[in-house]
């Protein structure tokens, strides 16, 4: 998160996820602190494991509202999250042998 070109005083930034699916992540809305003279923060998004295959996700980071008198770019006030598809969602394919045994038959094969 960049702020610029002024940089003076104590401000807040709201962000939220969508769609909010709380099982994935462990905070889907936030508020993010820069302090006086603070040009760049970070939001740290932490994904929640689980055993569910799941495919793979797109989700959207808003920047939702600041501290009063402070702007949010109308064009730059959107990130996109790709979530990597996870837990085999296509399956997980395995012999139920792990050795076959065949015999042959004179003449045939």
């Amino acid at each position: 998160l960049v702020r610029g070109p002024g940089v003076f005083g104590e401000v807040q930034v709201y962000w939220n996820i969508t769609p909010a699916v709380v099982s994935e992540f462990e905070a889907i809305s936030g508020t993010v602190i820069m302090r006086d003279r603070q040009s760049v923060a970070t939001i740290i998004l932490k994904a929640l494991d689980d055993k569910l295959p799941e495919e793979r996700r797109e989700y959207q980071l808003t920047l939702t509202s600041t501290t009063s008198g402070l702007e949010i770019s109308p064009i730059a006030k959107h990130a996109k999250i790709i979530m990597a598809a996870s837990d085999n969602p296509y399956g997980l394919f395995s012999f139920i042998h792990q050795q076959i045994r065949v015999t042959e038959e004179e003449g045939m094969v």
